[in-house]
């Protein structure tokens, strides 16, 4: 088979229900594995975020071993900032991402999918992901935030 432009992508994962033994059983009994039937990629970079425990390292952990790659490693964010560069530059280059983050400066790659993860996985925008909003709360009034978290009861 040769491969054109666009068949060379991972298109989407489903999870085999029937191969699945008990879903009260770590990780089929996360919300997101529980009600995962299909999710679809896009062709440049599909983004799954939620609070820690929700799935999304699961899932892209379950991902990378089905196609033999290894998931991201913690970065700074100039590092992060670099990263948006040499994705860009390897998305010309018709390669293709899948990234669990909680970074905001990652997930802002414009031409994406987002999946947020809290309970099940639904497609979100950029800027109604929960982890931009806090961080925009944060950054834009951090004396008040700061006040707030540290010093009211």
């Amino acid at each position: 088979m040769s491969l054109t432009k666009w068949n060379q992508y991972l298109k989407h994962v489903e999870l085999c229900r029937e191969r699945i033994q008990s879903f009260f059983q770590y990780p089929y009994c996360l919300s997101a594995i529980k009600d995962l039937s299909k999710i679809e990629f896009h062709p440049k970079v599909t983004y799954i975020v939620g609070e820690n425990g929700t799935g999304k390292s699961t899932i892209l952990e379950a991902i990378a071993i089905a196609c033999g790659f290894n998931p991201e490693a913690a970065l700074s964010p100039s590092r992060q900032m670099s990263m948006l560069v040499i994705m860009n530059e390897l998305i010309k280059k018709n390669s293709q991402f899948i990234i669990a983050t909680h970074s905001p400066i990652i997930m802002s790659y414009p031409d994406s999918i987002i999946y947020e993860l809290n309970d099940g996985i639904k497609e979100v925008m950029y800027k109604d992901t929960e982890n931009y909003k806090i961080t925009r709360n944060f950054l834009d009034k951090p004396e008040k935030m700061l006040k707030i978290l540290l010093y009211e009861e």
